[in-house]
């Protein structure tokens, strides 16, 4: 008899068990072979710095005429024989003792030391490996490693003469790394959902469709005349983005034919400005990362003008990011030309940060006398004199 009703669907899950791993590795380099076989006799080491791995210290014992007396004996196809590990180069790894009390859980270490060739590749036949437990806290208390706190031992790594008779000991140094792969114990863990589709999103369109709202001016009702030149756009987008603006369209200009003359702004400056005020944007010719694909007339000197120019605009119709962004890249374009006009532009329009990159251009050695020499610096005496004063003093205190 089925107790499962039509139509509802089997509760189905799944599990897996893993084991957790955690792997680093470290190379000993050991340079100057020979001495250290002289300095340190049977039983005597130096170590390594310390390295981590997971959630422990670490360090190397090097011994180079071995640690341990225990003789070996091995077959093979001459018939076999015995060595000694203390004809041997021997390794240890330490677990460092400040570890020894913080691990808890069952933790299990596979150790590989590898003499490397001068490729940094493991010689084949010279690679001892060899796992175990890591001591930890138990019922009662941490669990005494060997005497020397040595957590894995390898007393007969490689035999010093076949070490000496190798091409792997180079200028008197060879190498060696170490690998430690830690392992916890298996355990359940239930399977992830299965992953949700993701979807490619586009970038955003809206400063692309705006553009080309400008461009197009398909529903503009308003043109402006500027120094000869025809701009259309759209009242409502000048007025969201402009108190000045809203003003002028929604206030004295209403009723207007839909044609506003607009004195004392460059045709060049006012289409930049437009093109800000659609997308948030500045205009290709002054966006520093731009593809080079500048017209001809777009010099330095251009660029500055159209800058300058601008500033006044965006000041003019209080936008206020617009005009920051003017001033930021007018105190990097600051030369011998140009430092009075952007001087008396600071002082007329609020521009503090600007102004002082001027002064402090004009105060290095032999700047302000290139720059008296300018028509701007005559525009700057006849039009802003109180900052021609502050200028002055200044060079008398530093003089």
């Amino acid at each position: 008899m089925s107790f499962r009703g039509a139509g509802v669907p089997s509760a189905r899950s799944s599990s897996a068990i893993v084991v957790g791993t955690e792997h680093g590795y470290h190379l000993l380099k050991i340079d100057g072979y020979s001495r250290t076989k002289e300095l340190l006799p049977f039983g005597k080491c130096t170590r390594s710095c310390s390295f981590r791995v997971g959630n422990h210290s670490w360090h190397i014992r090097y011994y180079p005429n071995g640690n341990s007396n225990v003789v070996r004996h091995y077959t093979g196809g001459d018939g076999g024989g015995a060595r000694c590990d203390a004809d041997c180069v021997s390794l240890s790894l330490v677990l460092e003792p400040k570890d020894y009390g913080y691990i808890f859980l069952r933790e299990m270490g596979e150790v590989r030391f590898s003499l490397l060739d001068r490729a940094g590749k493991p010689v084949p036949g010279c690679t001892r490996a060899a796992i175990d437990e890591l001591p930890r806290l138990s019922g009662e208390g941490v669990r005494d490693l060997w005497p020397s706190r040595v957590f894995l031992s390898f007393p007969n790594f490689i035999e010093r003469e076949e070490l000496e008779a190798s091409e792997h000991l180079v200028d008197d140094r060879f190498t060696v790394r170490c690998d430690i792969t830690l392992m916890t114990e298996p355990s359940a863990a239930a399977d992830p959902p299965a992953p949700v589709a993701d979807v490619a999103v586009p970038p955003p369109e809206l400063q692309r469709d705006m553009e080309a709202l400008l461009l197009g001016e398909e529903g503009a009702d308003v043109t402006f005349e500027v120094g000869g030149e025809s701009f259309a756009a759209h009242r409502c987008v000048l007025a969201a983005r402009s108190s000045v603006f809203r003003a002028e369209l929604f206030g004295a200009m209403k009723e207007s034919t839909g044609k506003v003359r607009i004195d004392g702004v460059e045709p060049k400056a006012f289409r930049a400005l437009l093109h800000y005020i659609y997308t948030e944007a500045v205009a290709p010719e002054l966006d520093d990362d731009a593809d080079d694909e500048t017209e001809p007339e777009d010099t330095p000197a251009a660029t500055t003008s159209l800058a300058q120019h601008l500033l006044v605009a965006a000041d003019r119709y209080n936008l206020e990011r617009l005009k920051l962004i003017c001033e930021d890249k007018l105190c990097k374009r600051i030369d011998v030309s140009s430092a009075a006009t952007t001087l008396a532009l600071a002082e007329q329009h609020s521009c503090p940060s600007l102004k002082k990159a001027c002064m402090d251009f004009l105060n290095a050695p032999g700047n302000l006398r290139a720059v008296e020499a300018t028509d701007g610096f005559e525009h700057l005496a006849s039009s802003c004199p109180a900052v021609l004063r502050e200028l002055i003093a200044k060079l008398v205190v530093a003089l």
